[in-house]
């Protein structure tokens, strides 16, 4: 089954979503469920991440951690899949 599914995912190009989703979940592992719940939207574009905060003292927070963070889901990925976290 695990070979069925992998032919799947890449004859859909399913590959990009599901570590999209992984990279999210990443995010709350390493921060925590008080920056999850804190977070506002996330997306990936030509490998740069991009979130918004809903506060202050959060944004600061992950600005001052984004280095860490960027390290831990590549590291996690196993490939340089995030080269810039932007905080907007």
């Amino acid at each position: 089954i695990g070979d069925v599914l992998k032919n799947v995912v890449r004859k859909y190009s399913l590959e990009k979503g599901l570590e999209d989703a992984r990279i999210k979940e990443l995010w709350a592992e390493f921060l925590g469920e008080e920056i999850r719940v804190h977070t506002q939207w996330m997306r990936i574009k030509d490998d740069v991440l991009y979130a918004r905060m809903a506060h202050s003292t959060v944004r600061h927070e992950v600005f001052n951690r984004r280095a860490a963070l960027k390290e831990f889901i590549n590291a996690s990925l196993g490939q340089e899949r995030i080269r810039e976290i932007r905080l907007v």
